[in-house]
């Protein structure tokens, strides 16, 4: 549960949000989409159907983490955030593979028994961040990772953890191989994944279709301010059965879009929150001193905010809420990152 309060201090001025389990979500947009839209989307192959299929894996990867186990420690998880890094540096692939590994290896940490000794989660990590990244790469492209590559990139992992005071064994082929097995048996067979960034590509794919790509160019700087605010949340805020990563994409588009002065902030208030709240929370959670003042006539911020509700597939209500929820996962994120220097590590 998350609130907004009024600075003044008002009791009754307080907004309590608590994101909605993914099965309650709306997805019940009024208008319908046209099929000449629905054409444009399937060739984007970001086609509405998709997010129901996306919403279901993102379940599955929930349930494990909530009836997992283990509870990971911060500075394990901070291990595992590093070796996620390294190996995704050392193989030279996708940024977004960043964020996949994390989801993944979230997901495979929690089906640790709880009495299972950190020294072994630990010790296990630099070959399950080496796993992580070969089941990414056959699903990106088929191909494995090479032997001599896997035992690279363990051994960079190996380095970077000890530096940190970890005593880890060399890791052998065979540990690599393992973890990989007891990656796919905790998936079930299913090697599909889905990640805040994989949601936020979609979103904004969707959004940039729905205006015929208006606005892509005026979205660059918003789009890395928003990839930048998505991985402090995936280190600072690891999806749980309230943190889900749908929710959370929704929240930066929409904020990203006010970031870049295509959408007035009003719009995305919810009714019980006061507007000296709203934009207190806007500018906490998005390091500003001020606010930012919409760029578009009134009728063409009303296109793009009803272009952002059909991308995200959801009510207009159910569209503040998730910006809501995000604004204050950053700003709790923020302040944790303030409180935990120490800790901070940018992929």
């Amino acid at each position: 549960m998350h609130s907004v309060v009024d600075p003044a201090g008002d009791a009754t001025a307080a907004a309590v949000i608590v994101a909605p389990p993914a099965q309650q979500r709306e997805q019940d947009y009024a208008e319908p989409l046209v099929e000449d839209v629905e054409h444009k989307l399937e060739l984007a192959h970001v086609t509405t159907d998709m997010m129901p299929i996306w919403a279901s894996i993102e379940n599955n990867m929930i349930s494990i983490l909530i009836s997992g186990g283990q509870r990971l420690t911060p500075s394990i998880r901070q291990l595992a955030l590093l070796g996620i890094s390294e190996v995704v540096s050392c193989l030279k692939l996708p940024e977004a593979m960043w964020f996949h590994g994390m989801a993944l290896l979230d997901t495979w940490l929690a089906t640790h028994n709880s009495s299972t000794p950190s020294s072994d989660i630990i010790g296990g990590l630099p070959a399950a961040c080496v796993a992580v990244a070969q089941v990414l790469r056959k699903i990106e492209s088929g191909k494995s990772v090479s032997k001599s590559l896997r035992l690279d990139a363990a051994d960079r992992i190996c380095t970077a953890m000890r530096m940190c005071g970890c005593h880890l064994p060399d890791v052998l082929l065979q540990d690599v191989q393992e973890k990989e097995q007891s990656l796919l048996r905790c998936l079930g067979g299913q090697v599909t994944t889905v990640s805040l960034e994989s949601w936020l590509s979609l979103l904004e794919a969707r959004f940039h279709v729905l205006t015929a790509d208006f606005y892509v160019e005026l979205m660059i700087e918003a789009a890395d301010r928003m990839r930048d605010q998505a991985r402090v949340l995936v280190h600072w805020m690891p999806a749980d059965g309230h943190r889900r990563p749908q929710h959370l994409a929704t929240g930066l588009l929409g904020t990203g879009l006010v970031c870049a002065k295509l959408l007035p902030l009003e719009p995305l208030r919810p009714q019980h929150v006061t507007q000296d709240a709203w934009g207190q929370l806007f500018r906490e959670s998005q390091l500003l001193e001020d606010m930012l003042a919409c760029t578009l006539q009134p009728w063409l911020w009303r296109q793009v905010l009803e272009s952002l509700a059909t991308a995200a597939n959801i009510s207009m209500d159910q569209l503040q809420q998730d910006c809501t929820f995000t604004m204050e996962c950053l700003r709790t994120a923020m302040d944790d990152a303030k409180l935990k220097p120490n800790q901070a590590y940018k992929p």
